[in-house]
């Protein structure tokens, strides 16, 4: 199952969010993940990680990404503002 919403405010997107629409091509593992630093540029973690995930919300300046893991599943969730890493969150990583 897959899904989208937007968020418009005065005729103008201000949010949108999707889930199963989108999916990264890209692999991390546990290791490249803990080597994640708040702090860090999308660049710094963009090239820890191989490339830029997939877009999962934006609104704003702050954008989350999400990466999948090598087994069913495991996945990784990054949140920036104005271009650095705020938040990260990962399930079954290895």
């Amino acid at each position: 199952m897959s899904s989208s919403t937007m968020m418009f405010q005065g005729g103008k997107l201000i949010n949108k969010a999707q889930f199963g629409v989108e999916t990264s091509d890209i692999e991390i593992t546990l290791e490249q993940f803990n080597k994640l630093e708040n702090g860090m540029t999308k660049e710094q973690v963009f090239d820890i990680l191989g490339g830029e995930g997939a877009v999962l919300s934006e609104s704003g300046d702050i954008v989350m990404y999400t990466y999948n893991g090598k087994s069913l599943g495991a996945n990784a969730s990054l949140m920036f503002q104005g271009g650095k890493l705020m938040n990260k969150t990962q399930l079954g990583l290895e």
